[in-house]
């Protein structure tokens, strides 16, 4: 977590609020794969994704597969890492103009928990919390799931407490700025090679029946790719999803690559809607995998830098912390 420095008030006097960013989590070594996964299945916002693959039989093989993939990315992810570079700069973001707010992070999944992070925030003297997903994409799957945990925690060791939740950010004017900012720097590359790129918005696939019963995620997934399009001047571009399989969102990424390489593409730019900092599903799902399978079609494939603790993102979440934020429940 980031350790905070300073008072705990602010430039106008008034108690100093945590803001308390939830991620995903990830393992940071091979021997943190298996409780992690465990972690993920054992939530019941998620093993609705798996059906029967909760046994013990599949949960081997589910857990053999993947630490096969974070061997082949280092032997970890990145993700936890990231996210407390990012709290320390929003904190530092937020001191800038004139806000001495102390930002924490909370892993779904992994250390540092959503808890340890409330319990830090908690000792340092905060009474006031701002909860921000670094999903930038209602799902009840994860931004629901981690509001569900911090309930949970805070209720456990603040009766009484509430936080403000910002439940979602897919059309802030930084947050589409920021993403812009990527895109346009892979396409002018590529234009000034003398191609015409083919543009894939990828975001992660969910159960078409969970859609079905909260539409909001696929809405502000096609708002996120419209805007960013037009901000970039793309005219046209592709939606796709990954991580997905039978009954859920499609086409795949790799379903729309192969439908554009037979159309004549050969330069195709993969943009991440969904995923804020980098972890096992950009650095493996599509700089690894998929990038064999455009090999194999003789296509060039490029993916657009995550955000990760970018001056463009950092000052994204600094505007929507000091603008945002509804209570939970109302």
């Amino acid at each position: 977590m980031s350790k905070p420095s300073g008072n705990s008030q602010d430039s106008e006097g008034s108690t100093a609020k945590a803001v308390i960013l939830l991620n995903f989590g990830g393992p940071k070594s091979l021997d943190q794969v298996r409780p992690f996964l465990k972690g993920i299945l054992g939530d019941k916002a998620v093993i609705g994704w798996f059906g029967r693959l909760g046994t013990r039989l599949a949960f081997s093989v589910i857990a053999q597969k993947s630490t096969g993939r974070y061997k082949a990315i280092g032997g970890a992810s990145p993700l936890v890492e990231i996210t407390l570079r990012q709290a320390a700069a929003l904190q530092e973001k937020l001191k800038n103009k004139g806000r001495a707010f102390r930002v924490y992070a909370g892993m779904r999944y992994s250390p540092p928990s959503i808890e340890d992070a409330l319990l830090e925030a908690i000792f340092d003297g905060a009474k006031d919390f701002m909860v921000v997903p670094l999903y930038p994409h209602y799902s009840m799957t994860t931004t629901g799931s981690a509001f569900t945990e911090f309930s949970r925690v805070i209720k456990k060791l603040l009766p009484g407490v509430k936080g403000d939740y910002v439940a979602s950010y897919e059309s802030h004017h930084g947050y589409i700025g920021a993403l812009a900012a990527k895109v346009r720097a892979q396409v002018e590359e590529v234009i000034s090679g003398g191609e015409d790129p083919a543009v894939i918005f990828s975001a992660h696939s969910l159960p078409r029946r969970l859609v079905r019963k909260d539409a909001r995620y696929l809405a502000q997934i096609k708002a996120t790719a419209g805007l960013v399009a037009r901000a970039v001047g793309l005219q046209k571009f592709e939606l796709a999803y990954q991580s997905g399989r039978k009954g859920w969102l499609g086409p795949t990424v790799g379903e729309t690559m192969q439908a554009l390489a037979g159309r004549g593409s050969s330069e195709i730019i993969v943009v991440p809607l969904s995923f804020t900092c980098d972890n096992i599903e950009t650095l493996y799902d599509i700089d690894i995998e998929l990038k064999a399978q455009a090999d194999e079609l003789g296509v060039n494939l490029r993916r657009t830098e995550s955000l990760n603790d970018s001056p463009e993102f950092i000052a994204a979440l600094a505007d929507i912390v000091l603008s945002s934020g509804v209570r939970q429940g109302e």
